[in-house]
């Protein structure tokens, strides 16, 4: 089984159509896998489920650290990934795949498991989907990622419509692409879904949960050293890191992708440095079919290797 962890923002089902079709591809291939679409804490249906809020999602309190946010949501994939060994008749997780916010939190529960000494005991693969793991300046917003949440902080909790949010948003000092907003749309639900159509909408994320986890995000570093130097060994529990740039991305700094590509080429390094081309930051939206073709035999050589 493989998890798959969505960015900010976003929810596990932004990944369904992707995984059907590469669940489905690897199945022809004999080498079939199952896929659970994880949603973190202050997120999708681990936020907006009432029965899941208060369980999954750590204390208010907490939103104040932004430091600890990416390892707190570490915490909680492995706190996923044991429910369900234990729901899924002891099925073994062996690969990990994370895009954006995703592929450092990735990186991180990876980390987790090896400072517990906790390492699977059998091959794994750790996917970081054009996700930079080194930090971001503290001082810039080259991709306006905090001018957006920072725009959704200061909007209402609630709305009538889609067409309400829209129309704060343009009335905003600046302008929002549309297509950025017609996908924030999207992450709207009803606040009280048994009110149906009669029920305004409301955020499938904690804003303030999200911006606790990008003040994470730029400010964590320790992601890129485990790229580069994957834990474990070559026998007992051996694991993989395979870090995707897309080709359109504008994210890369130079010395990141350098100290990668680096890596990579040399003589037994468990590092995978791959670049998609044709592709944006939502790669798997960009070009699905090539991303795919860039997983799916590694997890087919995985899957052969698994005793």
């Amino acid at each position: 089984m493989a998890l798959v962890l969505h960015g900010l923002m976003g929810s596990g089902r932004n990944w369904r159509t992707f995984t059907r079709a590469l669940s489905a591809q690897l199945a022809r291939g004999g080498t079939p896998w199952r896929f659970a679409l994880v949603d973190h804490i202050w997120h999708g249906h681990t936020f907006g489920d009432a029965k899941h809020r208060e369980r999954r999602n750590p204390s208010r309190e907490t939103l104040t650290n932004g430091a600890c946010a990416v390892d707190l949501a570490a915490r909680a994939v492995g706190d996923f990934a044991t429910h369900v060994r234990a729901t899924q008749g002891g099925a073994r997780v062996a690969a990990v795949l994370g895009h954006s916010l995703g592929g450092k939190i990735a990186l991180k529960h990876l980390a987790r498991l090896h400072l517990d000494d906790s390492l699977p005991n059998h091959p794994t693969q750790w996917w970081s989907l054009d996700s930079v793991p080194s930090a971001v300046s503290a001082t810039t917003d080259p991709h306006g990622v905090q001018r957006v949440i920072d725009a959704i902080r200061s909007l209402p909790k609630t709305f009538a419509s889609r067409e309400e949010l829209t129309g704060k948003l343009l009335s905003l000092p600046g302008a929002f692409p549309k297509d950025l907003i017609d996908w924030l749309g999207t992450n709207l639900a009803p606040e009280h879904p048994r009110e149906g159509v009669n029920s305004r909408l409301t955020w499938m994320f904690d804003p303030d949960g999200v911006a606790a986890l990008y003040a994470s995000y730029k400010r964590d570093d320790g992601a890129l050293r485990v790229a580069l130097d994957p834990p474990g060994d070559g026998s007992y529990n051996p694991c993989e890191v395979h870090v995707v740039r897309a080709e359109r991305s504008t994210r890369w700094p130079v010395e990141t992708e350098s100290a990668l590509v680096k890596r990579s080429e040399t003589a037994g390094s468990r590092l995978r440095y791959h670049v998609l081309p044709n592709a944006g930051h939502w790669l798997h939206v960009d070009n699905p079919g090539g991303l795919r073709d860039v997983i799916a035999p590694e997890l087919a050589r995985l899957h052969a290797s698994l005793p």
